[in-house]
C-alpha cells in the first residue's frame, strides 16, 4: 500500500529536510535517524548484538536534558533487539553503523509512552537522542 512505500522513503537517505519543515517523525512514526557524522557504512547492529554507545538525551519539546551518558563518563551497554531498551532505540541503532553520531527522534510510544519515567520524562513525551556507537560485539 501507499504507506509501504512512504516508509520505504523514510528510511533513504535523502536530501536533508529545509529547515521549516516540521522536526521529527510524523505522528506514530516510531523513530526517525538524522546522521551528524557517518559511521562506517558497513557495520550495522543486529538483534542479539551487544552495544556500546555515549548519548544525550532530551525533551523534544523544550529541549531539556533528562540523561546523558557522557556526563556519567561511562559508556551505556545492552543487548539490541531484545527490549532491554526503549523500543526507539532498539530499532534507530539499526539504522545506524559503527562509529556513527545521530540523532534520533523518538514518538513517546517508541520511548515511555503514557508512564513517563521517574521525574524527568512527563507521561507521552516525544524524545530526542544524540547518540554514538562505540563499539558492536556479538553475543
Amino acid at each position: 500500500g501507499p504507506s509501504a512505500r512512504l516508509w520505504e522513503g523514510f528510511r533513504c537517505p535523502g536530501p536533508t529536510p529545509h529547515p521549516s519543515s516540521p522536526r521529527g517523525p510524523a505522528p506514530g512514526m516510531g523513530v526517525e535517524v538524522v546522521t551528524v557524522e557517518p559511521g562506517d557504512g558497513r557495520t550495522y547492529p543486529k538483534p542479539g548484538d551487544k552495544l556500546r554507545m555515549h548519548y544525550v538525551g532530551r525533551v523534544a519539546s523544550t529541549g531539556q536534558k533528562v540523561d546523558s551518558s557522557i556526563e556519567r563518563g561511562i559508556p551505556f551497554r545492552f543487548q539490541v533487539g531484545v527490549g532491554q531498551v526503549i523500543k526507539g532505540w532498539d530499532e534507530g541503532v539499526q539504522r545506524m553503523t559503527l562509529g556513527e553520531r545521530a540523532t534520533l527522534t523518538i514518538t513517546s510510544d517508541y520511548a515511555y509512552g503514557a508512564r513517563g519515567a521517574g521525574g524527568s520524562i512527563p507521561p507521552n513525551t516525544d524524545l530526542i537522542f544524540e547518540v554514538e556507537i562505540l563499539d558492536i560485539s556479538a553475543y
